[in-house]
């Protein structure tokens, strides 16, 4: 892999977590009455993130999918 690849897969994957996280979030709200926490959101986007990236801290770029 090129040294550049995590960048490059965090920028692709980025929007696919905002936009997943946001929209768990909005059903949490609308219909589990919880309130709105912009912190519990950005920590939910950065958890997503490091879940489909890999997650492993001696091979960040180490992106093989989500692991069921």
């Amino acid at each position: 892999m090129r040294k550049d690849s995590f960048g490059n897969q965090l920028r692709n994957d980025l929007p696919c977590a905002i936009i997943w996280i946001v929209w768990v979030s909005r059903i949490d709200i609308v219909f589990n009455d919880k309130q709105l926490n912009l912190v519990r959101i950005c920590n939910q986007i950065k958890g997503v993130l490091w879940f489909w990236i890999g997650g492993e801290p001696k091979n960040p770029g180490n992106y093989n999918g989500a692991h069921w």
